[in-house]
């Protein structure tokens, strides 16, 4: 089963929730979003969340290539803030 694309989506709302302005979305519904995904990705076996951790590293030094600085900070934060570290 190939789940790339699910941790493609998981990955891409987590981004939303955490970078989008006050305009976008009420702050405190993005907060309690990224804590409801933090809350389901805990529940992950150490080798998926290995796998998924992976994905977010690789996608962050590829943002980062192409100089997208606020999204590579927060894919570099998000393992840590999400409670996957």
């Amino acid at each position: 089963m190939n789940i790339q694309p699910l941790i493609e989506a998981v990955v891409e709302a987590a981004v939303f929730f955490g970078l989008a302005d006050d305009n976008q979305i009420q702050p405190d519904v993005a907060v309690a979003q990224l804590e409801q995904l933090g809350f389901i990705l805990r529940k992950l076996s150490p080798a998926e969340r290995e796998e998924f951790g992976k994905y977010v590293s690789q996608l962050a030094r590829e943002e980062g290539a192409k100089g997208s600085t606020g999204r590579v900070e927060f894919l570099e934060s998000m393992l840590e803030n999400l409670g996957l570290d």
